[in-house]
């Protein structure tokens, strides 16, 4: 009875470890979403990381890309590249992806996809719809868009390279530009089911461990 027991706790403890697994693996899709009002400005703590103009309070110990961008023009643009260490000591709880959109009365402009690459492999990767991005503020240097969901940076080796690339299409004003915004710190909250599971499994086999090491009553 007591075999079957540690068997039957070994079989949950080892779902719940690959629905974990499966959980993790499935956070790759980005999310874009619009930005109503000026509430994230390009900053040296909001580095810019790809721009058709010039990012006037830019870091100087940080790079960007800075293309050009003229009329009517579809673009394909990567970051420069970072390193894990460089990105998780200006952002300690992750970051997100400002996009500046400008644009005046004319067709909607299309952000094709973005990705986040490390060490060359794609690991996060956001696809749009035609004309997904007309412009929300005409003023520069405010985020009209926010691409969220990036894999987290922690415990990988801190040499890592981490970039960025875009394709843009049908831009027809003023310069589109991507930076960096610091994710808010996260709060406690209660553990998961699947968190509880796993404690009570263990709690069971401690339990269990304790009651065959206990000398028989004759």
């Amino acid at each position: 009875m007591g075999v079957e027991m540690v068997k039957t706790l070994k079989l949950t403890l080892a779902g719940v470890a690959l629905a974990v697994a499966g959980s993790a693996a499935s956070a790759s899709t980005l999310t874009l979403t619009g930005v109503s009002g000026k509430i994230y400005q390009q900053s040296k703590d909001s580095p810019c990381i790809i721009s058709g103009q010039n990012c006037p309070q830019q870091p100087s110990t940080f790079d960007y890309t800075l293309y050009p961008n003229g009329g009517s023009i579809t673009t394909t643009q990567s970051s420069p590249n970072y390193t894990v260490g460089q990105l998780l000591s200006m952002f300690t709880n992750g970051f997100s992806v400002g996009l500046d959109i400008n644009q005046a009365g004319k067709d909607a402009q299309t952000l094709d996809y973005f990705h986040m690459l490390v060490n060359g492999a794609i690991v996060d990767t956001y696809t749009g719809s035609t004309g997904n991005v007309p412009a929300i503020l005409q003023g520069a240097g405010w985020a009209d868009y926010v691409i969220s969901g990036f894999t987290s940076l922690v415990g990988l080796p801190l040499s890592s390279i981490v970039a960025f690339d875009m394709k843009l299409s049908g831009m027809n004003d003023g310069a589109e530009s991507f930076f960096l915004i610091a994710n808010a710190p996260v709060s406690a909250v209660p553990l998961p089911g699947a968190a509880l599971l796993l404690a009570s499994g263990l709690g069971g086999l401690a339990a269990l461990r304790r009651r065959r090491e206990e000398p028989e009553l004759v």
